[in-house]
């Protein structure tokens, strides 16, 4: 759901990805102290009129593949998953194509299908070897309860998708958010998979979790238990503790640090007469990720995005530039995405996708 079903203190509340942050708490107007130096962001393509577009996914191998997620009818709020790519001999994106559709009727993820992640590995199911994993999320309510996360696997990036039948390999609450907001890496460019999401549980309270799984033989599929990861480190606005969810990740080149990219808490703001909480700060930090796969570690903040960067006031549902395994360049330069928007009514119809460049330290 919009990816950002932001966190709300109920399901009623919440909103997708990108309404995900309810009932977190921090100044949302803030101007960010960004410790990013002179980075500026740009539109990546421009959205079709009575659309939002958010939950980017950036696959860079020579070619520039992209996944998001947008509504397929104008104003009608169902979220469906879309690709194009970057031609660089005419420098110019592909044209738009649907990538997932919902389910059908009453299946569990018969409403909406959304937050793209996606890699490229060896998965065999049968006679049938696939070249390419997606985890989403999906639902099957309106009141945006319910998420959850499942697979779909392709010969090629452009698909056609195909659902696993093991799905949903992350279960979610009827009576709470759920989970989702998954992010896929690679652990051996084949099979072996690591598997972040969001999880809301039965208090509200919101933490991401990873589980390692091995879909080598998806007859066979193994699913580790999962495991809580630390938000120490990760810092908000105010005095708050760090809440971590809405997030992607990406491994270093050389495979022992782990990246993560995360909203800061939002606050509360009132507009066309009804309370919201969106986020207006991404926060990019990194830390071992020997450790960090154990459920321990401490997070070291690198960089900020905001309102200074974008011209937004609202931005959300980062994710990484990464290479096919879920891995980024060596180079310290790396390429964020995010869905935008601006104060008005109902900010959700001015959704749009942006990216900026950083240079990490």
């Amino acid at each position: 759901m919009i990816r950002g079903r932001f966190l709300a203190l109920s399901c009623l509340a919440w909103g997708r990805r990108s309404n995900a942050l309810v009932g977190l708490a921090a100044a949302l107007f803030w101007v960010v102290p960004s410790v990013v130096s002179g980075a500026a962001s740009w539109e990546l393509f421009p959205a079709d009129a009575d659309t939002y577009n958010y939950a980017p996914c950036a696959v860079e191998d020579g070619t520039h593949f992209f996944w998001w997620c947008q509504n397929s009818e104008p104003r009608r709020i169902v979220d469906h998953l879309y690709f194009r790519r970057y031609d660089f001999a005419r420098q110019a994106w592909t044209p738009r194509e649907l990538a997932l559709a919902p389910g059908a009727p009453g299946t569990w993820d018969g409403v909406h299908v959304c937050d793209p992640s996606v890699i490229r590995g060896r998965f065999r199911d049968g006679g049938t070897e696939y070249g390419w994993l997606l985890a989403y999320l999906g639902c099957d309510t309106l009141t945006n309860c319910h998420n959850q996360v499942g697979l779909a696997l392709a010969a090629a990036p452009g698909g056609p998708w195909v659902r696993y039948r093991g799905n949903p390999v992350v279960s979610g609450s009827a009576a709470t958010w759920g989970s989702g907001q998954p992010s896929l890496v690679s652990l051996d460019q084949a099979g072996r998979v690591a598997l972040f999401y969001t999880r809301q549980e039965d208090d509200l309270s919101t933490y991401t979790y990873l589980s390692e799984l091995d879909l080598s033989d998806l007859a066979a599929a193994r699913v580790g238990p999962p495991v809580r990861l630390s938000t120490a480190g990760l810092t908000e606005r105010d005095a708050a503790p760090p809440v971590l969810h809405d997030a992607d990740f990406a491994l270093a080149a050389t495979g022992d640090l782990v990246y993560v990219v995360r909203p800061l808490a939002a606050g509360e703001l009132t507009l066309a007469n009804q309370s919201v909480r969106l986020p207006s700060v991404v926060q990019v930090a990194r830390a071992e990720w020997a450790a960090i796969r154990q459920g321990e570690g401490r997070w070291t903040v690198l960089a900020e995005v905001g309102p200074e960067q974008t011209g937004f006031a609202f931005g959300h549902s980062a994710a990484f530039g990464r290479d096919p395994a879920g891995r980024l360049a060596g180079s310290g330069r790396v390429r964020l995405n995010l869905a935008v928007g601006s104060r008005q009514a109902d900010p959700l119809w001015s959704y749009t996708l942006h990216g900026v460049l950083l240079e990490l330290p």
